[in-house]
């Protein structure tokens, strides 16, 4: 076993934590991790002794550093204005960190639960969350009865996610004459509006008539 050296836990920590925002969980490997933190990989397992304990410290961290501060406080006590105040959060994070949020998003679709676990558990304790927020929404008529909780997430979450991640990417494949600033695309106005017509289209009077 290699001997301990102070400072390698952090090394590795803050190591992950670029790798992660940068790519996402994919390619996230012990091996690949001490290379890029020049480390011996001994030292990865006297420091974490697993990758669950390794992942579980970096997301607490890049979820305190990077994305509760993008969690504005709701304006009001409606259940309307604070599924919009959540939802607007989805998106502004994977317009500032796309590679971790389409892997949340991918994870949407693939049942995978590495990253969304950790994404609802943290959000749920920093806002009122989606899934009690959507139950009330029901009962107050706001939403469609019609419509089930994964049918909602599955038409929402995925599509603010990429929607708002790959603003700039899209563009590259846009005819010249459509092709628009993608600031444009991921500034708060322009986010709170894609948020306000995707909630429009679950209201009853137009989600039942579809």
């Amino acid at each position: 076993m290699p001997r301990p050296n102070k400072g390698t836990d952090r090394l590795l920590i803050e190591t992950g934590k670029k790798m992660l925002l940068k790519n996402g969980i994919n390619g996230l490997t012990i091996s690949a991790i001490c290379k890029k933190a020049r480390v011996n990989p001994g030292m990865f397992v006297y420091n974490f002794k697993s990758k669950e304990e390794y992942l579980d410290r970096i997301l607490n961290e890049i979820f305190e550093e990077y994305l509760i501060p993008l969690i504005p406080e709701p304006a009001t006590d409606s259940v309307y204005d604070n599924m919009e105040h959540v939802l607007f959060f989805i998106a502004k994070a994977s317009a500032k960190y796309p590679a971790l949020m389409i892997q949340v998003g991918s994870e949407t679709l693939t049942g995978d639960k590495t990253l969304i676990h950790a994404f609802k558990e943290r959000v749920a304790q920093k806002t009122r969350g989606i899934f009690p927020l959507f139950k009330k929404a029901k009962e107050q008529g706001i939403i469609s009865r019609q419509i089930n909780l994964p049918t909602f997430i599955l038409m929402t979450w995925p599509a603010l996610i990429y929607s708002s991640a790959s603003a700039t990417k899209i563009m590259t494949i846009m005819p010249e004459e459509d092709k628009i600033d993608p600031e444009l695309m991921i500034s708060d106005e322009a986010i709170k509006e894609r948020v306000r017509k995707m909630l429009s289209l679950f209201r009853p009077e137009v989600f039942d008539k579809l």
